[in-house]
């Protein structure tokens, strides 16, 4: 690929060996001094380097019994409800191997607008396994972690909704406040909330 820059045209497609020997020497310079600015400026070298076909993660699927039930815990946390829809017939299982599938499915978005939740209840075929309460250091992927502005102040409105924690609230390095609770019909959900002196 071609692109003009100035009254030069460059070859994009390739990798400058100039770029690689800097990248190497702002690579050696971050973790040596743990320094943002080189971080951001390796991957943009990283980046520009090589058009990536992966463009964002769109969304993490959730099956649960109760839509009603999840999406309003879901809506207290502060996603919003972008769509409900039924999902029926034999192509819908062509991609889920399921065969002629019926899935009620609400699709719910974060704030910022760039990551999703897919809620699904199964009418036809029925759920054959259950998952929801399996420790946290079982097989599989299990939780889905959200950023808070006020991690106190969530918990306090998501117990009204049935959440219970895990265990307890932590101070990892004066950084974050984490926790782990249990959501409707036992969905383990992270929270987590950046500290105000290490807010940017």
């Amino acid at each position: 690929m071609n692109k003009k820059v100035g009254n030069k045209i460059e070859d994009t497609s390739t990798i400058d060996l100039k770029v690689i020997i800097i990248t190497v020497i702002r690579i050696n310079i971050l973790f040596s001094n743990d320094c943002k600015y080189y971080k951001s400026i390796i991957f943009y070298n990283f980046k520009t380097m090589k058009k990536q076909n992966l463009l964002r993660m769109d969304n993490v699927g959730i099956v649960v019994e109760s839509l009603d039930e999840t999406i309003s815990f879901f809506l207290e946390l502060g996603l919003e409800l972008e769509g409900r829809s039924m999902v029926e017939g034999e192509w819908a299982g062509r991609v889920t191997g399921l065969g002629n599938q019926s899935v009620e499915i609400a699709m719910m978005v974060t704030p910022d607008g760039n990551s999703r939740l897919e809620l699904s209840k199964f009418i036809n075929p029925k759920v054959i396994e259950d998952h929801r309460n399996a420790p946290v250091n079982a097989l599989g992927y299990l939780r889905v972690m959200f950023a808070v502005a006020d991690l106190d102040d969530t918990l306090k409105r998501l117990y009204k909704h049935g959440a219970q924690l895990v265990e307890e609230v932590v101070d990892y390095q004066n950084i974050y406040k984490l926790c782990y609770i249990r959501g409707p019909e036992g969905i383990l959900i992270g929270l987590a909330e950046k500290i105000e002196n290490n807010k940017d």
